[in-house]
């Protein structure tokens, strides 16, 4: 103590400058959390609890998403260049340091820039996933292909009316769809925007019936949409105004049972059918 007080009055301003600098070491976490008290990771290995900067070792700290991708790469690694994160105004990724699942989802499976228009589902605040796929618009599109019976005028009308659904454009009242083929796949289409838009009992209502079609494809897989009926249902109101789950008590357990009754039908139905995969999984 003697020996602080006597430095402090030979170098007054020298011992000042370490006073300041030691007080803002022990105020850094503070300054940090007032730049943006939003999204502020904590500078330190150990993360007991989420602070949305996720670290490139398993830690409770990291979104889930960010774990269980850690997990599945330390099972089989992947070869090949490395991948750099991505440039995003929005999303900085903190420098480098840590990283976000959109962030890192970027890097590893970039997307392709979507139509800005959007949907009506995004509008309703439901998620799009189905809607957006490319994926699904193609398995469609080949079906359509190998639909026996569908004259090609229809063919190409159904897949135009396919890439408008699920984002409020389609127009059904000038569909020029007259055989027995077209209208099984009309019919799905319409089933497939009121579940877009989050309409899960005229979904139901309208994919009940598509499970007796004659077309293979339309039949089963209106047999396996109540299971995307059912935990898109059970989730509509636990997912608050900024995507975060909001609670298990938020959680429609009827429709969480609903989902499970689906699984267990369609797998009765097609125990090793295009869809299995995904129902056990």
């Amino acid at each position: 103590m003697a020996r602080h007080i006597a430095f402090h009055r030979k170098h007054p301003v020298a011992a000042t400058l370490v006073t300041l600098a030691l007080s803002a070491i022990g105020l850094g976490g503070t300054l940090w959390a007032c730049a943006d008290s939003s999204c502020s990771p904590g500078w330190q290995l150990a993360s007991p609890d989420y602070d949305c900067g996720g670290r490139a070792a398993i830690s409770p700290g990291n979104d889930t998403r960010i774990n269980i991708l850690l997990l599945m790469r330390s099972l089989r690694p992947v070869d090949g260049p490395r991948k750099g994160a991505a440039t995003d105004v929005n999303n900085p990724q903190f420098g480098g340091t840590f990283m976000t699942w959109p962030g890192l989802r970027a890097a590893f499976w970039p997307e392709a820039a979507r139509d800005s228009q959007g949907d009506g589902a995004a509008a309703n605040g439901h998620a799009t996933d189905c809607a957006a796929s490319a994926e699904a618009t193609a398995a469609f599109n080949a079906a359509l292909a190998v639909e026996t019976g569908l004259p090609e005028a229809e063919r190409t009308e159904l897949a135009r009316l396919r890439a408008q659904t699920g984002r409020g454009t389609a127009d059904w009242g000038n569909a020029a769809i007259s055989s027995r083929p077209g209208r099984e796949y009309l019919s799905y289409l319409k089933a497939a925007e009121a579940f877009h838009k989050g309409d899960w009992q005229v979904a139901r209502d309208s994919f009940g019936p598509l499970t007796r079609a004659r077309s293979q494809w339309v039949a089963e897989t209106a047999k396996y949409m109540p299971i995307r009926i059912g935990l898109r249902a059970a989730v509509a109101q636990a997912v608050d105004e900024y995507g975060d789950f909001a609670g298990p008590e938020k959680v429609d357990r009827a429709a969480v049972a609903e989902a499970g009754n689906a699984i267990s039908a369609y797998l009765k139905a097609y125990p090793r059918g295009r869809y299995a995969a995904s129902a056990e999984g």
